[in-house]
């Protein structure tokens, strides 16, 4: 072999080893390597997330505390009551007028265990920049809650017009938080501050800051105090919008935490009054033609010799006009408007009691004028009914009964109304409007005294009642255990046997002898062997042995006998 042929033989032979020491560099070192490095950096990566997941919960766990920290007190009753206290106490320190919380208090939504969401809402009179002023102190309280909704109802699209403000804010109760009675810790003024004074003397200093500065409230102002001295604190006056003010001893002073803006959020009272001013929040009067008329409401009645709460009222009034300028033409004597339209009207003796019309004029300067008739009712002053007096109610078990009473009323066209009253016996009724009772007493009633009321109530207005004390007595009717046991008749001597089997007495009647059993009074008409007749007043009845009183029969009534025909006599 040639040394050439030698060289590119072991060049080639070289090449042929590299290769193939190349392929076990990569499967025994190389491959081994990679995975090394893939884990390392994936270990990497897993330390970065974990380090990142780590910081989150240490957020997390720093949020939460905060969140407690910011909560309402746990016990929702609680956190209604003070959180609806601080939210009226903070519109008052932002100048809102006429402020009204919602009479019933709003609905509390659960928030599964967290917690539970509690609203508060406000009605009340506020200008733009007071809105603004509250939501401003809102925003920086330190508490959980926001402005769930709020209205703004404009009466004019002019100036700077007093809105009508509705609002509903909420804040969070959280099961974790502090159980406590107050929103803020809260201590009081051991003596009365001027506006000047820039040490204060607490009562009690627990649950504030050691180490100032932290802001409170005293009343409608916000300071900070700058140093601690025990009890004894110094304060920088009127923060954060408000101005220094006397405050008698006594007064409470507030811990009024806030929190930092968040970044980027523009500071300042000036933002809100901004956002308002171009929001949707703001609700003008709409643009339309007025037409004012006086209202279409009936006026109350006047009874003489009483108050009158009668006031005019004009509909479609536009208020950027000067409040209505009353005038009546030609009233009655004595019938007078205020400028606020108050009617007042002293009633002369020889005034009639009947309906007047008036004619009303309301103008609003020398261009708008508005024309109306009123009517003006007088009535004489009601007078209540009275009762005729009643003899005592006499009423007999089973006994149909019928009793009335009567009830006068001294003003003319009065209808009254009779009803019964107190301990009614079961059945009683009574005729509404002619007064006659109608009762019988069941078998079950016991024989008694007996006592009840009616009464009788005037269509005046306002309608008067009389009442009537009805007293009497239920007994038990003799007359249908009163029978006729015997009657004998032997020509010269008549005489019948009444047994009572309630009173197991026997009773012994001739011709013309006079009885009384339960209502029943008679007198012996007539003796048979068979019976007995008896008169009742001008009817007679007969009763036939065996039967008791209320079986006897009414006979008819005897026939008239007719005058004799006359006597013709013939004429000679």
């Amino acid at each position: 072999m040639e040394p050439r042929e030698k060289l590119l033989a072991g060049g080639l032979g070289t090449a042929v080893l590299l290769w193939g020491g190349l392929g076990l560099y990569d499967s025994q070192i190389g491959e081994p390597l990679k995975l090394k490095d893939a884990e390392l950096q994936q270990t990497q990566i897993d330390f970065r997330t974990a380090r990142a997941e780590w910081k989150d919960l240490i957020k997390s766990q720093k949020l939460v505390r905060d969140s407690v920290s910011d909560s309402l007190p746990s016990r929702p009753e609680d956190a209604q009551r003070v959180y609806a206290k601080w939210v009226q106490e903070l519109a008052e320190l932002s100048q809102w007028k006429a402020i009204t919380p919602n009479k019933v208090p709003d609905t509390r939504t659960q928030l599964g265990k967290i917690g539970v969401r509690v609203p508060v809402t406000l009605t009340a009179k506020a200008r733009l920049l007071e809105v603004a002023t509250f939501l401003w102190h809102f925003e920086r309280a330190d508490l959980l809650q926001r402005v769930a909704s709020m209205e703004l109802v404009s009466p004019s699209a002019d100036g700077d017009p007093e809105f009508t403000v509705k609002i509903t804010l909420e804040g969070i109760s959280l099961a974790a938080a502090e159980s406590r009675t107050r929103l803020y810790p809260e201590t009081e003024l051991a003596s009365a501050i001027d506006e000047q004074a820039t040490t204060i003397q607490v009562t009690d200093s627990a649950g504030f800051l050691a180490q100032p500065p932290f802001r409170v409230r005293i009343g409608g102002e916000f300071a900070t105090v700058t140093a601690v001295a025990g009890k004894s604190w110094t304060l920088t006056r009127g923060v954060d919008q408000t101005k220094p003010a006397a405050h008698p001893g006594d007064s409470s002073v507030e811990y009024a935490p806030f929190r930092a803006p968040e970044p980027g959020r523009e500071a300042g009272i000036a933002s809100y009054t901004q956002l308002l001013e171009h929001s949707g929040f703001v609700k003008p009067v709409p643009k339309f033609e007025f037409k004012p008329k006086l209202g279409t409401s009936p006026l109350p009645v006047l009874t003489r010799g009483e108050p009158w709460p009668a006031e005019l009222k004009i509909e479609g009034w536009n208020p950027a006009w000067p409040a209505p300028a009353y005038e009546l033409v030609k009233p009655p004597a004595g019938l007078k408007v205020t400028p606020a339209g108050k009617l007042e009207w002293v009633v002369p003796a020889e005034a009639e009691a009947r309906e007047y019309i008036v004619r009303v004029i309301a103008r609003a300067g020398e261009v708008t004028k508005v024309e109306s008739d009123i009517r003006v009712t007088l009535r004489e002053k009601n007078r209540p009914p009275k009762f005729d007096p009643v003899t005592p109610l006499k009423a007999f078990v089973g006994q149909p009964l019928t009793f009335p009473v009567v009830a006068q009323d001294e003003d003319p066209g009065t209808r009254l109304t009779y009803a019964l009253a107190g301990t009614v016996p079961a059945g009683m009724t009574i005729d509404a409007s002619g007064g006659t009772i109608s009762w019988t007493p069941a078998e079950t009633v016991d024989a008694g005294p007996l006592a009840f009321q009616v009464t009788a109530t005037d269509s005046g207005s306002p309608g008067l009642v009389a009442t009537l004390e009805v007293k009497g007595q239920v007994d038990d009717d003799h007359a249908q255990f009163t029978y006729l046991v015997a009657a004998v008749d032997n020509g010269s001597s008549r005489m019948a046997w009444l047994f009572d089997r309630l009173a197991n007495t026997k009773i012994e009647v001739r011709v013309g002898d006079k009885v009384k059993a339960s209502e029943m009074e008679f007198v012996v008409d007539s003796i048979d062997a068979d019976g007995i007749a008896i008169r009742l007043g001008t009817a007679r009845q007969r009763m036939e042995l065996g039967q008791h009183l209320r079986q006897a029969k009414t006979l008819p009534a005897a026939p008239k006998t007719p005058p004799a025909p006359p006597v013709s006599v013939p004429l000679e």
